[in-house]
């Protein structure tokens, strides 16, 4: 099951358990989600990167901040 969260968020054990409620079906196991990743969503539906526009702006001014 794919769940794609807006505000306000669900937690998919409470989804499971409204099915179990609503639907009378035993779900099997624990609920378990797993964040593939986070951001807001472009008109296409891919992430969108948040801070683009600032990259854009840096251009060559660019810092490398790794650690180690």
């Amino acid at each position: 099951m794919v769940v794609r969260h807006v505000s306000p968020v669900v937690r998919p054990d409470d989804v499971l358990d409204a099915l179990r409620v609503v639907a009378d079906s035993p779900v099997p196991g624990v609920a378990r989600a797993t964040r593939l990743a986070q951001g807001r969503l472009d008109g296409g539906g891919a992430i969108a990167d948040p801070l683009s526009a600032d990259r854009a702006a840096a251009g060559s001014r660019q810092v490398d901040l790794t650690l180690g």
